[in-house]
């Protein structure tokens, strides 16, 4: 009996072309660009191929905005609020404003609010309670707006502020120009002050 090589009888070696046609239709090399086909699909591997693909994904699946937390302090003692000025230069320039910024890493806004304040204005405070939150949704960012009710740590220390900030009364403060958050705010305090009014004139 002889050994036959099947490697080499006619079936064999059609159906390793067979296998070969199948491995090129499916894997093309050709002027220094690669074409997969899988199924009905073709993705293109070129130095450039891949940034329009890469493109298109970022339109269908965009990457969510930035989310930006504010924490702000009203800061209200006797009966007067404290409120100071934005700088020359940059966005709302020349606009009022409550002490308060960004939050920092691992920081929540009520504390964002008591150290933005401490910074602003050299002033201890105690944050008492939420009194309104907003957010506004732009193509960039999320800001999150979050202001608190707050007072003096120490009542019976010096009060004065650093400059730009001071004490304003609530009259003074409802024609101040403020932000358009910070004007609902403003409105808040009125409320505030007037459900007071009214109670004190039943009690």
């Amino acid at each position: 009996m002889s050994w036959v090589d099947l490697r080499s009888t006619p079936s064999r070696q059609k159906q390793r072309r067979k296998v070969r046609e199948e491995a090129d239709g499916d894997w093309r090399m050709a002027d220094g660009q690669r074409s997969i086909a899988a199924s009905s699909l073709a993705i293109s591997y070129s130095p450039y191929a891949s940034l329009p693909f890469a493109l298109s994904l970022l339109e269908d699946f965009p990457m969510p905005p930035k989310l930006v937390r504010v924490g702000i302090a009203v800061v209200e003692h006797a009966d007067r609020y404290l409120v100071g000025v934005r700088g020359p230069t940059g966005p709302l320039a020349g606009y009022d404003e409550f002490p308060g910024g960004k939050c920092i890493a691992h920081e929540t806004p009520s504390a964002c609010a008591v150290r933005e304040c401490k910074e602003e204005t050299n002033l201890s405070i105690i944050v008492t309670q939420p009194l309104y939150h907003r957010r506004f949704e732009y193509s960039h960012a999320t800001v999150d707006l979050s202001f608190y009710l707050s007072v003096p740590e120490f009542p019976e220390a010096d009060l004065t502020p650093t400059p730009p900030f001071r004490w304003v009364d609530l009259r003074e403060l409802c024609g101040l120009r403020f932000p358009d958050a910070n004007q609902e705010v403003v409105s808040l305090l009125w409320d505030r002050a007037q459900r007071r009014e009214e109670e004190q004139r039943w009690a």
